[in-house]
Parts: C-alpha cells; sequence; structure tokens
C-alpha cells in the first residue's frame, strides 16, 4: 500500500509523472508511492476504483497537483476528501499559475500550499513528506538557496526545470 498518493488530473499526468520519478528518487524504494496512470500501479484488469480506494485508506501524505483545471474535476476532490478521513498529509501544489491564496475548498486551503517553481520548492515537498513518513528531513545542501553544494541541489533544480519546461496543461 502506497504513503504517498499523488492526486492530479489527466491534463497534469506529465506533472505528476516527473514528480513521482523525482520522489522515488529521493527517497528510496521503500516509500510507495501511487500514481493510477502508471502501468506498474493499477494493471490491465484490476478493478480501479477498489485499488484507488485501497491506496488511499492507507495513505500518508496525498501530493495534490492543482491546476485551475484540476480543481473543476470530481476526482482530486474525491481523494483529497479520503485522504482528510484518513487523517493524510495533503500537500496542495499548484502548478500553471494557479495562486496559493485562491485554493478552494477548505481541504485545500487550510493547509500551507506550494508551488514547484524553485528548486528550493523541491527540496519543501521533500522535506514536508519526509516528517509523515518517519524520516528525517534532508538538509537544504547550502544557506541560502544560491548557494552550497551545487551536486546535492541538482535533483531539485532538475524536478523545477522540468516543470518550467512542461508549461501550463493542455487545453
Amino acid at each position: 500500500m502506497a504513503a504517498i498518493f499523488i492526486s492530479f488530473t489527466h491534463k497534469d499526468e506529465d506533472t505528476a509523472k516527473l514528480v513521482k520519478t523525482f520522489l522515488k528518487k529521493r527517497l528510496g524504494d521503500d516509500a510507495t508511492i501511487f500514481l493510477a496512470c502508471d502501468p506498474n500501479d493499477i494493471v490491465p484488469g484490476e478493478k480501479w476504483m477498489s485499488r484507488i480506494l485501497e491506496e488511499l485508506k492507507t495513505t500518508k501524505v496525498l501530493v495534490a497537483l492543482l491546476s485551475r483545471a484540476a480543481l473543476r474535476r470530481p476526482w482530486i476532490h474525491f481523494e483529497a476528501g479520503a485522504a482528510r478521513m484518513v487523517e493524510a498529509m495533503i500537500i496542495p501544489v499548484c502548478l500553471a499559475g494557479l495562486p496559493k491564496g485562491k485554493l478552494r475548498p477548505q481541504y485545500f486551503s487550510d493547509s500551507q500550499a506550494m508551488e514547484l517553481v524553485y528548486p528550493s520548492d523541491c527540496y519543501k515537498l521533500e522535506s514536508a513528506i519526509a516528517k509523515p513518513l518517519g524520516r528525517k528531513p534532508p538538509d537544504w545542501p547550502g544557506r541560502f538557496p544560491d548557494e552550497g553544494n551545487e551536486a546535492a541541489k541538482r535533483p531539485y533544480r532538475q524536478l523545477a526545470n522540468a516543470i518550467r519546461e512542461l508549461g501550463p496543461p493542455r487545453p
């Protein structure tokens, strides 16, 4: 069962895959991450609704990838509501210029929202997930975002750059 559940709309699938790959590399294979579009997470012939419900029952962290399009889709709200019922941490991640201050409903707006625009944002995502998984958050490689160990910052920079390159979701 997944400790981390990535909630997204189909239009943000490429971003969701990038986030899963990043988290898998950073947290290791023992950090189970569920992504409904991953053919290894739901296999052909499997009852997808039952599988999603089972994963939501055990999740510790729901990473909600939110764009304007995503907020109009019922599945994002369903998954966030289910995560709230099991007292999982909900991390709202604003995409495609969605302002953090405009998040609604309350299960998104009452949690500290973030973006994945800068390397330090990607570091904050990893750090936020560490605590509910019983891990020590990683140290930021430098006192300020623009100084420190460049090699250690590389994975954070790569994710931020890749998400920026994707741009807004397809219409």
